[in-house]
């Protein structure tokens, strides 16, 4: 019986291929949780957009570092002034893994952010008064 054709050989071969696609299943698998990760840490880049009734509130493009700070999250925010990133602050933040929530209580307000994959959203409330909408995606760098 030529080798080719041995019941041996066939079984390796097959073995071999199953295990490859296997190996590549996995690789996908964890590149695309690479691309999703069930941490907020890392940059963000968005908007945050004030509410009516708030004059001396501006509309921003921002810059958000997020990163784990022990048990905790800080958020290093900055704002796009000509191009630039200007820093505005910090604001330390407890998250929920399981419904993937950063509550951010302040002096003068309460920030919320749903982290929901690749996107951010959230509100800043103040004086009992929605203030601001954030929606941020998470960036390259």
């Amino acid at each position: 019986m030529p080798l080719l054709s041995s019941p041996l050989l066939s079984s390796l071969l097959r073995r071999a291929v199953l295990f490859a696609a296997a190996v590549g299943a996995w690789a996908t698998y964890d590149a695309l949780r690479g691309q999703q990760p069930d941490t907020p840490a890392g940059t963000w880049r968005g908007t945050s957009i004030c509410t009516p009734g708030h004059p001396s509130c501006h509309d921003e493009t921002v810059v958000y570092r997020i990163r784990a700070a022990g048990a905790r999250f800080e958020i290093a925010a900055s704002k796009m002034v000509q191009g630039q990133e200007e820093f505005m602050g910090n604001v330390t933040c407890g998250y929920t893994p399981a419904t993937h929530v950063l509550n951010c209580p302040t002096t003068y307000g309460t920030w919320n952010f749903l982290m929901d994959g690749q996107t951010i959203t959230g509100t800043l409330v103040a004086r009992g008064e929605l203030f601001r909408r954030v929606t941020v995606s998470r960036a390259a760098s």
